[in-house]
């Protein structure tokens, strides 16, 4: 899910998307522009393995070809969601 303003020009790139890597491709209009950029958001569980990142490399490369600027945000879990005990 992506929230995005009403006023940007966006087109969802599911082109660019794959079934073995959890991530949306968006192409974004910024105010104003006459040149889109392509904006990506990833997620990365703790258990992910090299050929997990050896995929999002190969998506990366797709997107290189496009010769757009590129903006990539990525996310881990945790393994958990409380912060580490302070020492006692």
């Amino acid at each position: 899910m992506a929230l995005i303003s009403r006023d940007l020009t966006t087109k969802r790139r599911t082109d660019l998307e794959s079934a073995e890597v959890e991530a949306i491709w968006l192409e974004v209009c910024p105010y104003k522009s006459k040149r889109s950029i392509i904006l990506a958001s990833f997620y990365r569980p703790l258990s992910s393995k090299k050929d997990d990142d050896i995929k999002i490399e190969e998506l990366n490369e797709r997107v290189h070809l496009l010769n757009k600027e590129t903006i990539i945000v990525s996310g881990v879990k945790s393994e958990s969601n409380t912060p580490p005990s302070a020492p006692g």
